[in-house]
């Protein structure tokens, strides 16, 4: 288990990460996290991290062989056709 580290959060309700610990975890300044809570505590997920996880649920659901940017592609293709039509 790694040590824990005392921060505050100030007047502004901004919080500081120590610079070893941001060069350690590769956080950089304007870096995005998902902040949710369990119980009392707080827990920063990286945007990259949960964008990857998202994707993984998502190829997971589809299953093998679907390849869905030409689906979408497709559909994106077709909606552009029938509005031409349309006009």
């Amino acid at each position: 288990m790694e040590p824990a580290i005392h921060i505050y959060i100030g007047k502004d309700r901004r919080l500081a990460i120590p610079a070893q610990l941001c060069k350690e975890a590769n956080i950089r300044p304007g870096d995005g996290f998902l902040l949710t809570r369990r119980g009392s505590q707080l827990i920063l997920t990286p945007l990259e991290e949960e964008a990857e996880r998202m994707r993984q649920e998502l190829r997971d659901m589809l299953g093998k062989g679907v390849n869905l940017m030409g689906d979408l592609r497709e559909l994106r293709a077709a909606d552009a056709e029938d509005a031409a039509r349309h006009r």
